[in-house]
């Protein structure tokens, strides 16, 4: 049997904003919100640095380059779907 915690209505509307909130994209007010729920909720605040963890490995992953000759083929294949679709 797992323990599973039954989470607020105010927790579930803080975790609306947490994206944006790691982001900094918030106002002040709704910013000193967050933290101050934070101060009470371990859950969040976990939730928050899970987020936040998230985001910097995202970040983090190089950008795969693909050949010329892979974009050529993969233009003439959509295009060929395009053509056959009409």
């Amino acid at each position: 049997m797992t323990d599973k915690k039954q989470f607020s209505s105010h927790c579930i509307q803080m975790f609306e904003l947490y994206s944006a909130y790691i982001d900094n994209e918030l106002d002040i007010k709704l910013t000193e919100e967050i933290k101050a729920h934070m101060l009470s909720c371990s859950e969040c605040k976990a939730c928050i640095a899970s987020l936040r963890k998230t985001k910097e490995l995202c970040n983090n992953i190089p950008d795969e380059k693909i050949t010329k000759a892979f974009s050529e083929k993969l233009h003439n294949k959509i295009q060929s779907l395009i053509s056959n679709n009409r």
